[in-house]
């Protein structure tokens, strides 16, 4: 039978073969999953969409559409070998099954012919308990898997439906599914590539005590590192900020784009009612991260912004002296004892000023004495 796809079809598979093909878009395996899924869910239409990898020694099974509850026991029944990374199972059918699988080098299978494999060797499907008490209730009565295999171990996708009888959008859902599996081969290889040296990298970024953000090819943020997220933790306009970050890492990649040697970048500053912050950016190494077109920005620290004339503080605001100088301190995001040390007051002195401060200026935080002192809201 010949697959006929309509121009919808066809776009549709070409979006899940896209999203599958790019593991390392998003920040985590589980962000581009997500993705993925949603496009496979517009592919087939009414289905579950799956997606299996060794955890230890357990799968871990990931779907947004199959009951937590159902995911979970199915993790419980399932086996993995930590050392091959391959596939196992409680059920001592399900596990022939696998170890058939990788001996004939089987890649693609429908429940029928999985079925039918298992009672020519005399097993009966009736009682297999991965199916009965896992994969039927959690929605995959009748399902067409593919898996891949490589030096890190197995990966599958599971495409099925909760009724056995349920209607399918293609005739042919198992050549569907095949035509996604070297897309699933390219990500596993990937996945298992780059993967576990990216998290490294990642890893390393967090320990930094330099802020930064790192955004992919196509502009989407890769990487909030934890000293960014610490910088802009307190930041009202936060998006103001990574926004501006962003549109640097834009203006390298087009600046990339013409030059023929590597761009020179200068510095942008970022004004808020809080900070006035520093950006620096530049390419990041392809033989690091294993992909062109990378950008790292740097925000440097952030100095403060109060543009509130010092003497004019307490007039308009009915601030002593000493609250003014407190109030400063405060929109700097200096901690208590950072308050007592600058003034040379014990630490509860300088809770009092402190909880005085903010209660005269209406702040629930130190983010918003900044705000007040420069004439916010």
């Amino acid at each position: 039978m010949t697959l006929r796809l309509t121009s919808d079809d066809a776009r549709r598979l070409r979006e899940a073969t896209a999203a599958l093909l790019a593991p390392l878009a998003g920040p985590d395996p589980r962000a581009w999953w997500r993705d993925a899924e949603a496009r496979l869910h517009a592919l087939f239409p009414g289905a579950n969409a799956m997606l299996s990898m060794p955890n230890g020694t357990r799968l871990r099974n990931d779907s947004q559409t199959v009951d937590p509850t159902q995911l979970q026991r199915m993790n419980e029944m399932s086996r993995a070998d930590p050392r091959t990374g391959f596939h196992g199972s409680s059920d001592p059918a399900s596990a022939w099954f696998n170890r058939y699988r990788r001996a004939h080098a089987l890649e693609l299978w429908t429940l029928a012919e999985g079925g039918g494999i298992l009672e020519s060797h005399g097993h009966d499907l009736r009682r297999n308990t991965v199916y009965h008490e896992g994969l039927a209730p959690a929605g995959f009565a009748d399902f067409v898997c593919a898996a891949s295999q490589n030096d890190a171990g197995e990966m599958w996708l599971t495409v099925g439906y909760q009724r056995p009888t349920a209607r399918r959008h293609f005739d042919d859902e198992r050549e569907v599914v095949g035509l996604l599996l070297p897309a699933l081969q390219v990500a596993h290889h990937a996945l298992a590539t780059f993967g576990a040296r990216r998290s490294a990298l990642l890893a390393s970024l967090d320990a930094m005590g330099d802020a930064l953000l790192v955004v992919d090819a196509d502009g989407r943020a890769l990487h909030h590192n934890a000293a960014l997220q610490r910088a802009l933790a307190g930041e009202p306009a936060r998006e103001q900020v990574l926004a501006a970050m962003h549109a640097l890492a834009a203006e390298v990649r087009t600046l990339r784009g013409r030059a023929a040697t590597a761009p020179v970048i200068p510095a942008r500053t970022v004004q808020t009612a809080l900070a006035r912050y520093a950006l620096r950016a530049s390419l990041a190494p392809a033989a690091l991260w294993g992909e062109e077109g990378l950008v790292q920005v740097a925000l440097d620290a952030a100095t403060p912004a109060i543009v509130t004339p010092p003497l004019a503080i307490p007039d308009a605001l009915g601030l002593t002296a000493r609250e003014a100088e407190v109030a400063r301190l405060l929109a700097r995001r200096l901690s208590n004892a950072e308050v007592a040390a600058a003034l040379g007051v014990s630490a509860h002195t300088a809770r009092h000023h402190t909880e005085r401060v903010m209660q005269k200026l209406g702040a629930a935080r130190r983010a918003d004495v900044a705000v007040r002192l420069s004439g916010g809201p």
